[in-house]
């Protein structure tokens, strides 16, 4: 009777995922990025297409970020440094959580801290919302009750795109420099 029971549990707690047949098993590319609309730091329309020839290091954040964003960026492109002439191959890129403070100019300015092959994207509160649920990154406003101060809580992931806007890999704030400058070496081989 205790088999019995024991089995009837792992039946009724097993995902009805599981139990497809192979046909029916969820195989192909990954469910992280795709189309987007925004503004480049320029000012200029874009979408996912003017990315379209070179792989893209995609990281989102804000311009009064204290800490992540500058660690983030700071590492984004001391790996990106170690590749030989990386401007030609890879596009740098800060999608802004901040809309309403993060404006082309001050992204421009923001950005040229870094280096000048930084692209930053910014459009409406809906536009960022489609390209962060697209990348399943999330960021949440939180407001000083004291004033009208206010910051962001993000994810700090720096996604590695290949020349059609597909995921090949992400790095965590715990990835060294080393590391990611490797990871996206060998990957730019691969997917080439």
């Amino acid at each position: 009777m205790r088999i019995l029971f024991l089995a009837l549990c792992c039946y009724l707690l097993t995902p009805a995922w599981a139990e497809l047949p192979d046909s029916h098993q969820v195989t192909g590319a990954s469910l992280i990025g795709g189309a987007f609309s925004l503004i480049d730091h320029t000012g200029s329309a874009v979408t996912e297409k003017n990315f379209q020839d070179k792989y893209m290091m995609v990281f989102f954040g804000f311009t009064n970020c204290p800490s992540v964003c500058p660690l983030g960026l700071s590492r984004m492109i001391r790996a990106l440094k170690q590749i030989d002439n990386f401007e030609s191959k890879i596009t740098p890129v800060f999608i802004t959580v901040d809309p309403e403070r993060d404006t082309p100019e001050r992204m421009t300015t923001y950005l040229g801290y870094y280096h000048s092959s930084f692209v930053g994207l910014t459009g409406s509160e809906e536009q960022l919302e489609q390209v962060k649920t697209a990348y399943r990154a999330y960021s949440f406003k939180s407001k000083d009750p004291d004033s009208d101060n206010y910051s962001y809580d993000h994810s700090s992931m720096i996604y590695l795109m290949d020349k059609q806007g597909q995921y090949i890999t992400h790095f965590s704030d715990q990835t060294s420099v080393d590391e990611m400058s490797m990871i996206v070496q060998k990957n730019m081989q691969t997917h080439n």
